[in-house]
């Protein structure tokens, strides 16, 4: 073989290498919350158009923070499985992320905070915030779930369908696992903001999202499995908390361990559950981008042989 077709036959396999996943873009108003318009972006594995497979599905919440070049700052959930798939490390999977609005407070609780001020003070957000978290979940589940069925090779089951965020998008992922067990069995929470479902009263005293996790009923299933993670630094930077006598390494440490608590004591443990302490993380894109990969392997496994 001649250098010039070595040469060529190199560049060739180190292109079919680097081959990654494309990226569609839908719009879609979402009926259950009054027809609000949203953006939704689909990652559909290297290999979807090569072979006639069906593949599970992670959604995904602050879809425009998910993958590479759409904001500066961003999780390249993309290039990571990209990666991880080349390598063999990860089943290949479709994410479908969805767009956060100006109304994301309100969509990602179910419950309404009505101390805001007392957590990030005055004039940064309105004084109650949450409650519409009960009709996201359902335009997730009820709307844009089927019409993703209905347009790709899905795994409809529950078992490879998962749902995942972080911060806010970790608090609602685990509210879907809740009220959505039939839809959702994998569950990705990234730095949960588990103070946000806080009610008043002492720290983790009547925190409604750690009251519902540690009552098992309809949503405790057998196929369920649960990731959460936490950095040690946490929003270090952030203003304490009004008479809480916590900084916010220390309250989101504690939530994302009372959150794990709760899970225990409802019966989900072992191989279905994970928390990850990620020791200097902080609050930022970068951090959970460096935990990514290790979730989607510990939830969905290597490639099927």
């Amino acid at each position: 073989m001649s250098r010039w077709l070595m040469a060529l036959w190199l560049l060739l396999g180190a292109a079919q290498a680097l081959a990654g996943g494309r990226i569609e873009v839908m719009a879609i108003n979402m009926v259950e919350l009054g027809e609000r318009p949203r953006m939704v972006r689909i990652y559909l594995p290297p290999d979807y158009d090569k072979r006639k497979q069906r593949y599970p599905v992670l959604y995904m919440h602050d879809g425009q923070f998910v993958f590479t070049g759409v904001t500066f700052n961003n999780l390249g959930a993309d290039r990571i499985i990209d990666q991880l798939v080349a390598d063999q490390k990860l089943r290949p999977l479709i994410v479908v992320a969805i767009d956060n609005g100006e109304a994301r407070w309100d969509e990602y609780s179910p419950v309404v905070n009505r101390q805001m001020s007392r957590w990030v003070g005055a004039g940064w957000t309105d004084e109650a915030e949450g409650g519409e978290g009960s009709a996201y979940l359902r335009f997730v589940a009820n709307q844009l779930k089927p019409k993703i069925d209905g347009r790709y090779r899905t795994l409809t089951d529950a078992a490879n369908t998962g749902i995942g965020g972080a911060s806010m998008g970790g608090v609602i992922s685990l509210y879907a696992l809740l009220g959505h067990p039939a839809t959702f069995g994998k569950v990705l929470a990234l730095s949960p903001a588990v103070w946000f479902s806080e009610g008043g009263g002492g720290w983790l005293s009547n925190n409604d999202l750690v009251k519902r996790l540690a009552t098992p009923g309809l949503w405790l299933q057998p196929y369920q499995r649960i990731y959460l993670d936490i950095g040690t630094r946490e929003w270090q930077d952030g203003r304490p908390p009004e008479g809480l006598e916590r900084d916010w390494p220390a309250i989101y440490l504690e939530g994302a361990q009372a959150a794990i608590a709760a899970l225990t004591r409802a019966g989900v443990a072992g191989e279905k559950l994970k928390l990850v302490i990620d020791e200097g993380a902080d609050h930022h894109e970068a951090a959970w981008a460096a935990r990514f990969g290790a979730a989607l392997i510990w939830l969905y496994g290597p490639p099927v042989p």
